[in-house]
């Protein structure tokens, strides 16, 4: 398996706009991409940044999704969402409850 992790800046303000944006749009596409294993978003308010972690489970899944993402980034402006960093890195472990 493979994760890819990107950091996002976030503009507070649009922040309602935002949500309703992962909710609506963001998670479902993200669930029927290929290869899908599981996906988490957190939001840390005082840096206003967005992490996401998104497991596929091939290497290959992973960096095709890692591309698209980076080419829809200027989308995600509109939102008052920036794409600071993204990585594709393989998954070594995972702990669940």
């Amino acid at each position: 398996m493979h994760a890819i992790v990107g950091v996002f800046k976030m503009d507070p303000r649009l922040f309602a706009r935002q949500r309703k944006e992962l909710d609506e749009r963001i998670v479902p596409l993200v669930r029927h991409q290929p290869g899908f294993v599981s996906a988490t978003w957190s939001y840390e308010r005082d840096a206003g940044r967005s992490y996401s972690l998104v497991v596929l489970d091939s290497e290959s899944a992973a960096r095709r999704f890692a591309a698209f993402v980076k080419e829809q980034s200027s989308r995600q402006n509109d939102a008052g969402v920036q794409l600071e960093s993204i990585i594709v890195a393989e998954v070594l472990a995972e702990a669940r409850k």
